[in-house]
């Protein structure tokens, strides 16, 4: 019989802000390169968290800077 690990491995939230899904999407952003490198670098396990709110001054930034279509495409 083998003894069950009770040992819970640590899981680091991330709240990635409207700054950070710009950056990410916008090629054309000054800290893009950096923001990929950033979200590439995020340790396993990482949860990666936004809110609603978030993703809709992103899609409203992006729009409005970008046009609808930019907006509606992942990045």
């Amino acid at each position: 019989m083998t003894a069950k690990s009770t040992e819970r491995k640590s899981v680091t939230n991330i709240l990635l802000d409207t700054g950070a899904f710009v950056a990410l999407a916008d090629q054309r952003d000054d800290l893009h390169s950096r923001a990929v490198q950033v979200y590439a670098a995020l340790p396993p396990p990482c949860r990666r968290l936004t809110t609603r709110a978030m993703v809709a001054e992103v899609y409203t930034f992006m729009r409005h800077n970008q046009g609808a279509t930019a907006a509606q495409e992942k990045p």
